[in-house]
Formats: structure tokens, sequence, C-alpha cells
């Protein structure tokens, strides 16, 4: 019995013994447990740490750019309230400066460095808790270092809420104590540091370093129950001794609570690893509202991590981005653009950017700037590359259409023949275009664009006029701004400008800029003018014609008459336009009007022409001659048809006094012939039985001086000598009004004369003469072939020559000189001479018959010798004419038509 009871005692012991065995080893355990849970949330706090320099990686790009990033603040914190505040740190001197916060002041002792995370700083901030709130800051100088130096450079920094990251890394494990701590001293890695107390106490922990940043994370959980159950397992052990039944049964028990307890911590493991996701969805949560679009690859290139907007860019699922390569995700020419500068990242501090066209999943290019960075992980293998996408296709877009559309608006203001002008109605501020300018004389620098300067060449009533179209207009009350204004042109005439205008609104609807363009009408306007001219002169014109004329359109509406087809109708012109033939003619009338005007429509001939009987007004009868002709538009269409009535009435009447009148014409050129030949039959009694009384006058009066001559006195000899000199010049008057008379009745036909060879004649006929005086003739070797009566032509140059010798001052020499000129239709010759000269007054008296300007006594001759001249040019289809200065000489010019053969002809028909 007693070795029975020393047996289970000694079993007991043992049983109880094994069980506190157990018992260290299970606190053990959990004491591991609880290191290994605070390794994790150590980790997880280092991937939040990360994830926030990454943000201010991204920020400190955009500041140096200029971008700004106070849009991205709002949407993260709203997401994370452990980002409480981002701004940019003003260089720090010293830590006497107002504007100075102390943590960065103390921060050039604690900066990171190594391949965690360089650059980034933190410290404590002043008036907080301990361990409770801190600042993490980069710098915003890429060449300064890891860490910020006494000199104050510029940083951008987050305050960061330590207990907020705590109770998110701790998830919904309520049995769990976590915490985050700013801890700049050093924290031994995985030790249980001061918060472990091992079996004595009555909570299980451990406090972890976060790789090398100055943050320590505490976790422990409560170990009383542990700690009762082990007092219970000793006092059991005792009472097994005396009952190894109940002792046996109590260890059973006791395995089956263990079992229990092992669950239970196996349950708060699971718990952990719960929350440890909840993390991670919360971490993706926070990309995902990133609003740019931002990927993660590991080392190996594979992406691990990606936003929504980085999958709404590419338009691809999660799983189909996650876990594959750039090459995989946009093939392989794409992924080598796409990844670039990931080696120059992991030498940077600053993230890189470079340009980019991306494919997403159904192939269209998308046009981005990525912004890249690469950290290395604590353990100095592991990276992680984070590319920040900024979709820039649709920007790009934007901007190439508004440089298109500004492109074309200039090419339009430059080639529009339009002045542009543009009103600011809040500043009072206009432009006006060059153009604008130009039409009203000015160059674009001479005038201002000012709105004195556009009332100073704007019509005053115009003006006004104007300002009240702009307010009507900007209040609804006209729908439209369209309005013809007056100018003043630089050059002084009138400018009238077609203006037409719209207004651009504020998003209130009110008007804001008046925008329009000035278009030119002046010469629109001349014409129009002119048109209203034309069309009263041509109405003046149709009414002062005896004959009835209208036009139609091609409906066979009348749109237009005289007043004499008005009157015929006993209507006024107004009241025919408008109206068809059949509201004023009988019907039968109108018809065959209705059926000659469409056939002339359809053969679209271009004459008409037949005659009928119309009922005028008065109610007569009248015989009628339609004369009908198509007009067509501008643009080639037949616009209608012009008529004109003929009243054939007294038609024979008309046609006999016409054949009475051509017998009047018969009788009068039989008339004109027998005067003809009755004046060549005086021409040859004046020249034979005219003069024959003057020669038996002349020959008396002479014989009478030879036989008488000693027997008169002196009167009855000068008595004597007058009468013989009147015989002579009688004879003389006679002789020059014959050959007169003959000039164009016999001469010969024309024929080619060289007028070299009827200067030397002419010449010759007058050498004498041209001796005495010593005359110096000039006469060009190359005088033309014309068309002539030689004999003719010879009279004429012998009368010009040879008045230019006579009426030349005794004591000058003459100089005559001939000249000529070919011109379109007439040869013309010119004589010019250095004699008397004659006064303007006279220059058509010197070719009449017998006028003289000097008295007998002074030269000789009958004035009668120009007349002759004149005839004979006439004769050659010519005319004659003098320049002439008294004192310094004449110039007789004629000319010689070239066609004379048929002028000739058609004279000698009409004859």
């Amino acid at each position: 019995m007693v070795l029975g009871v020393v047996f289970a005692l000694v079993v007991a012991g043992l049983i109880a013994f094994n069980l506190i065995l157990e018992r260290v080893s299970l606190l053990d355990d959990l004491n591991k447990d609880v290191r290994a849970l605070a390794q994790v949330h150590a980790g997880q706090a280092e991937r939040e740490i990360r994830v926030y320099d990454a943000l201010l990686g991204m920020l400190a790009e955009r500041v140096r750019r200029g971008d700004g990033f106070g849009d991205l603040i709002p949407r993260l914190q709203s997401f994370d309230a452990a980002l409480v505040e981002a701004r940019v740190i003003e260089p720090c001197v010293a830590a006497a400066r107002a504007n100075c916060p102390a943590p960065l002041i103390r921060m050039p002792g604690k900066g990171m460095s190594g391949a965690g995370m360089p650059g980034l700083v933190m410290d404590a901030l002043p008036g907080a808790g301990p361990g409770t709130k801190i600042l993490i800051a980069r710098r915003l100088d890429p060449e300064a270092g890891t860490a910020p130096d006494g000199s104050g450079d510029r940083m951008i920094a987050l305050t960061l809420d330590l207990g907020g990251l705590a109770r998110g890394l701790q998830g919904t494990m309520d049995t769990l104590d976590l915490s985050v701590a700013f801890a700049p001293g050093a924290i031994a890695d995985d030790g249980a540091g001061d918060a472990g107390p091992g079996l004595g106490g009555d909570r299980a922990g451990a406090t972890v370093r976060v790789s090398n940043l100055p943050l320590a994370v505490s976790v422990s959980m409560p170990v009383h129950k542990e700690m009762e159950l082990w007092r219970h397992h000793v006092a059991t052990g005792a009472a097994l001794a005396a009952i190894l039944a109940a002792g046996i049964a109590g260890a059973v028990r006791i395995l089956l609570w263990l079992s229990d307890r092992q669950h239970e911590a196996i349950a708060r493991v699971y718990r952990s690893e719960r929350a440890l996701s909840e993390e991670v969805s919360l971490q993706q949560s926070l990309i995902d509202a990133i609003p740019l679009p931002l990927s993660m690859r590991n080392e190996k290139g594979i992406f691990i991590r990606c936003n929504r907007a980085f999958l709404e860019l590419t338009l691809r699922r999660r799983d189909e981005v996650l876990g594959r390569t750039s090459a995989e995700l946009f093939g392989r020419e794409t992924a080598v653009e796409f990844d670039q500068g990931i080696e120059e990242a992991l030498t940077r501090s600053t993230p890189i950017r470079f340009e980019m066209s991306l494919t997403d999943a159904i192939g269209a290019r998308r046009d981005v700037n990525i912004y890249r960075s690469a950290h290395r992980h604590a353990d100095g293998v592991g990276v992680t590359i984070v590319s920040v996408t900024v979709d820039e296709t649709e920007r790009r877009r934007v901007e190439s259409a508004l440089r298109e559309s500004e492109e074309r608006f200039h090419l339009a203001v430059q080639g529009s023949n339009d002045g542009i002008w543009d009103w600011d109605l809040r500043t009072g501020r206009i432009w006006f275009s060059a153009r604008w300018k130009e039409m009203l004389g000015y160059g674009e620098d001479e005038l201002e664009d000012t709105l004195d300067m556009w009332a100073g060449v704007i019509f005053e009533e115009d003006r006004i006029a104007a300002l009240k179209l702009v307010e009507d207009y900007n209040l609804g009350r006209v729908p439209n701004f369209l309005a013809t204004q007056r100018f003043h042109h630089r050059q002084g005439h009138t400018c009238y400008i077609l203006s037409r205008a719209v207004h651009l609104k504020d998003e209130n609807g009110v008007p804001i800029r008046l925008v329009g363009a000035h278009t030119d009408i002046t010469e629109m306007k001349r014409i129009e003018a002119s048109v209203r001219d034309q069309v009263v002169f041509l109405s003046t014109l149709l009414d002062t014609i005896p004959s009835p004329i209208y036009y139609k359109n091609a409906d066979g509406v009348y749109i237009g008459c005289n007043r004499a087809f008005a009157a015929i109708h006993g209507v006024s012109v107004g009241q025919v336009v408008g109206r068809r033939p059949g509201d004023l003619m009988k019907p039968e009338t109108a018809a065959l009007d209705d059926n000659a005007d469409a056939c002339l429509m359809a053969i679209q001939d271009a004459f008409q022409v037949y005659e009928t009987q119309l009922d005028f007004a008065d109610g007569s009868r009248h015989d009628v001659l339609y004369s009908k002709a198509l007009f067509r538009q501008s643009s080639g269409e037949v616009g209608g048809l012009v008529g004109v009535m003929t009243d054939t009435t007294d038609r024979t009447r008309h046609e006999q006094e016409i054949a009475d009148a051509h017998r009047r014409m018969a009788r009068q050129a039989e008339d004109l012939k027998r005067s003809n030949a009755e004046l060549e039959q005086f021409a040859y009694v004046a020249s034979h039985d005219l003069r024959e009384p003057l020669r038996m006058v002349n020959s008396y009066l002479s014989l009478l001086q030879r036989r008488y001559g000693d027997k008169l006195d002196d009167d009855a000899k000068e008595f004597i000598g007058f009468a013989r000199d009147g015989g002579v010049r009688m004879d003389r008057l006679i002789l020059d009004l014959l050959e007169y008379s003959r000039v164009g009745r016999r001469s010969k036909p024309m024929a080619p004369t060289p007028l070299n060879e009827v200067v030397a004649s002419a010449c010759h006929n007058l050498e004498v003469a041209i001796g005495e005086r010593g005359t110096i003739l000039r006469v060009p070797g190359d005088l033309p072939t014309v068309q002539a009566d030689s004999n003719e032509l010879t009279r004429l140059l012998q009368n010009l020559i040879g008045n230019a010798i006579k009426y030349c001052a005794a004591d000058t020499v003459p100089e005559i000189s001939v000249d000529w000129a070919d011109e379109p239709e007439h040869w013309r010759i010119s004589v010019r001479d250095n004699g008397l000269g004659i006064a303007p007054e006279h220059f058509e008296r010197v070719f009449m018959v017998f006028q003289r300007l000097h008295g007998r006594g002074e030269y000789e001759g009958t004035g009668i010798g120009l007349a002759i001249c004149r005839k004979i040019v006439e004769h050659h289809g010519g005319r004659i004419w003098l320049t002439s200065e008294p004192g310094k000489g004449s110039t007789f010019h004629f000319t010689l038509a070239k066609q004379v053969a048929e002028r000739q002809a058609a004279e000698t028909q009409a004859a």
C-alpha cells in the first residue's frame, strides 16, 4: 500500500514535473510567437514607411518641377488618418529662427543613411507625448547628400501619428497590445527588451527595431491565465502524490485543457495573420486612392502591386498584371523602353523622369510621362521599383488641337479679307486686327487698340447705334448682332463696314466678351448705288421708247414694263408687275402669247418674231409685231424673256412713204449728175469762151498803147495799165477757178506713187524761184510710196513749197523741211518753213477760196492755192491743217489715206 502510494506519488510528481516542463516550454513558445509577431509588424511598419517615403519622393519631384502637390494631399488624407500634413520646410540655419521646427534643427544628428532609405530623416515632434508623433522628411535638393546639415536645406515633410500607425497594424486583435515608438537609441534586434516579463510577469511581449529606422514596435499579450494554470498544476502535482487516480484523471483533464489553450494560441496567430492581410488591403486601398497610375515591381521585374488608375490606363485586370513582367504585359519592344532608367534610379535619391508610349489592351497608344524610383530592402538584396505614370495623351491631343485651332485662326485672320475685333466687356479693353486698321487706310501701329480710337473713326450717329445694339444683344433683346456702319477713311472718304459679332458668356450666362468681324462693303455699296442708278436710267430709257416693252420671268409673270406697254392695256406700270397675260388680254390673245412663250422656252431659241392682232384699252384693234428674246441669269439658267411690241397698223403707209423717199433720192441723184455735167460745161466755157473776150480786150489795149502811146498823157497810160492788169488778173482767176473745179473730177486713178519723185517734180517746177532766193530744201530720202494721183500730189506740194518761198522775208534765206510719219490708217506729211508765220485766228480762213492775208501790192496770187490744197487732200481721204506763230514760220500738215483705192471706187460709183 505504501509502495503503491509512493509509486503513485512518484508518478504524480513525475507527471506534475512533466506538466511544469511542458508549461515552461509552452510559455517559451508563446514568447517566440510574440517576438515573431513583433517582427512581422515591424516589417509591415517598414513597408508603410517606404510607401510614405515613395510619396515624399514623388511630392519632392513635383515641387522641384514647380507643379505643386496640393491636389494630392486632400485625397490622401481622406483615406489615411496617419497622414496629417505635408509642407515644404524652408531653410533653417539656427535653432533661434522662429519658422524652423525644432525637430528639423536636431535632425542633422539623426539622419538616416545606408541601403535602406537613403536621404530619409525622422525626429519626434516637440510638445507631443513620448513616441506619439514624429516628423519624417526628405530633401528637395538631390545634390545635398543623404542627411541635411547645418546649412538648412529645403525639405518636404510629413507628420505621422504613431498611435494611428499602431492601430492600423494591430487590426482586429483585441487581446494584442501593439505600439510604435520613436527610438533614436540602439535597440537589440529580435530582443525581448524591458517589456518581456519572463515567467514571473503577467504579460508576454517583445520590442523590435524597425530595420535600421529609429522606430521600435512593441507587442505584448496577457499571460495571467497561463500563470494561474501553472500554480494550479503545482498544487495538483502534490495532490497526485496522495491520489493517483485523481492525479491521472486530472492529468488527462489538464492535457485536454492544454490542447484547448494551444488551439487558442494558434487562433491568436491566425488572427494576427488576418490583421496583417487587412493591413495589406488597407495599403492597397491607399495606393488605389492615388489618382495617378502607380505600379511596383520586385528585383526580377515582376509586378507585385499596382493601383486602380494603372489598370484603367492599361485597360487590364489586376490578375493580368500582377505576377507578370513588362515584356509579358506590353511586348518586348515596349518593355525595353518601359524598363529604362532602373539602374540609374537605384543610384539616385530622387525619381527619374522619361517619356514613352504605352499600348493598352485594345492596342491603343498612350503617351505617358513616367516618374521612377527604386528602393533596396533592408537585407540589401530585395528591390522595389516604384513607377508613377502620368497619362499625357489627352493633354497632348488637346494641346495639338489647340495649336491647330490657333494656327487655323491666325491663318484665317491673315487670309481673310475681314477685320477682327475682340471687346472685353468687363474691362473695356478692345483689340483690333491689322486688317481692321488697313480697311481704314492705317498701318497696324498707327491706331491704338482703344474704345476712344474706335469712337474717333466711326460716324457719331453710327457709334450711338452700335453701342445700343451691343446693349440690346447682350440683354437678349435682339437675336443677332448685324449692322452696317460708316467709318472715316484716312484719305477722307466714307467706308461702309458690315459688322457681325457673337458674345462669350460666363458660367452665370452673363456676357463677358464680344468678338466680331468687319467686312468692307464700300465697293458693294458703290455697286448697289450704281445698279440703282442703272435701273433708274434703264427705266427712264424704256419709258422714252414709244414701242411697248415688257419682260417676264420663267413662269410667265410680268416683272416689269415701260409706260407704253401699260398704256395700251389701260393700267399703270405697278399694276402690270406680278400679273399674267390673261389678266390684261382677251383669253384667245393671252393663250397665243403663252403658247409662243412656252415654245420659245422649250426650243431655247435666241429670238422669236410673230405678228398678231391685239385689242387696246381704247377698244381699237391693231396689228402688232411681237419680237421676243430670252435672257439668262449669272448661273446660265434662263431667267425669263423680253418682248417688244411694234404697232404695224400703218406699216403700208410707212412703206409707201419709204418708196416715195427712194424715188425722190433717185431724182436728186439725177439732178446732181446733171448739175455736175453743167458745172463741167461751165468750166469749159470759162476756160475758152470767157477767156476769149479777155484776150481781145488785152490785145486791143496793147495795140492802142503801141499806136497812140506817144499821143496819150500820163493818166491815159496809167488807165491803160490798170485795164491790162485787171484783165490779166481776171484771166488768172478764171484759170485757178477752173483748176479748183477739176480737182477730183479729171484725175488719174490712184496708183502707188513714190513721194520722193513727187517732191522732185514739184521742185523742178519751182526751180527758178528756188534759185533766185537761194532756198535751202531738206527732203528725207526715205519718203514712203503712197496711193495717190501723182499730178494732184505734185500740185499740192508745189503750192506748199511755193508759198513757203513766197511768204518769206526778203532778207531771209528760205529754209524748208519735209518730214513724214507712219500712222495706223494714214501717212502724215509735214512741210515746215521759216517764213512770216500766220496768226491762230487765220488758221481756217487761209484754206477758203479767194481769201488773202496780204494785199496784191505785197505778194502776188489769187487766194485760191490753199483751197486747192485742201480739196486735193480731201480727195485722197485725208485732212490738212497748220501750226504757226507769227515771225517764226509755219508748218503745214496733211494726211493721205492708205486705202484710197476703195474710197475712190466708192466715190466714182456714187457719182
